[in-house]
């Protein structure tokens, strides 16, 4: 499968957009700006895999499985394009050398996003979006800098053994409706061994602290 392919949303893409948006504005609460495109594809993969959880469809159909951390070409087509709306601002330019270019860190600019966040929080679903969005950007910086760059490689779903080096790990686009994700099992099963009822955030903070004590202990 070609890496075009292996990329393709089945998402509108303006549907992208307006979550995206609201990624920024979670990031400009918890005081990330600008944002740089590691930290970008690492929030937006992470959301992904936890939709299910929140009973949210998935943002994207799939990722690429590679040995480095979950990478999305088509995000930076998207944000290229909210930067040609005046949503996003790009506040530098960093080199990316493992791929050996220069990579924009984006901010929000909310003299055009806020009008349209203002009727996203008129309405119950996009409400709902924007507080998962809240809690997946807290969630993940319960993680070093460091962390957050390379951990998801060991994430659940990402590091599937059924799913080889090369291969489409599904975020989506097979499940059936109503399908979980690896990572938003894990979810289930942490409420389940927890033997009581908790809310997806706190069985996400637990399976992020996790995440973590592997990384540092590896």
């Amino acid at each position: 499968m070609s890496e075009a392919l292996a990329h393709a949303s089945f998402v509108d893409s303006r549907r992208r957009h307006i979550v995206l948006v609201g990624l920024f504005d979670a990031l400009d609460w918890a005081g990330i700006r600008p944002v740089a495109p590691a930290q970008l594809n690492a929030l937006w993969y992470l959301a992904n895999a936890l939709a299910p959880a929140w009973r949210l469809a998935p943002f994207d159909a799939a990722v690429l499985k590679t040995e480095r951390p979950p990478y999305f070409p088509m995000l930076q087509r998207d944000l290229d394009a909210l930067v040609g709306m005046g949503m996003l601002d790009v506040a530098g330019l960093e080199m990316d050398a493992q791929r050996s270019r220069m990579e924009g860190r984006f901010a929000l600019n909310r003299s055009f996003a806020d009008p349209v966040l203002a009727i996203m929080r008129t309405v119950q679903e996009e409400a709902d979006l924007l507080e998962f969005l809240g809690e997946v950007v807290q969630a993940l910086n319960r993680l070093t800098d460091a962390e957050q760059r390379t951990g998801l490689v060991e994430d659940a779903t990402y590091a599937d053994p059924d799913v080889d080096i090369g291969n489409v790990v599904d975020l989506g686009e097979w499940l059936e409706h109503g399908g979980l994700t690896r990572t938003a099992d894990v979810l289930e099963r942490i409420e389940a061994l927890a033997g009581e009822d908790l809310e997806p955030a706190q069985c996400m903070d637990i399976y992020l602290d996790h995440l973590g004590r592997r990384l540092r202990h590896a």
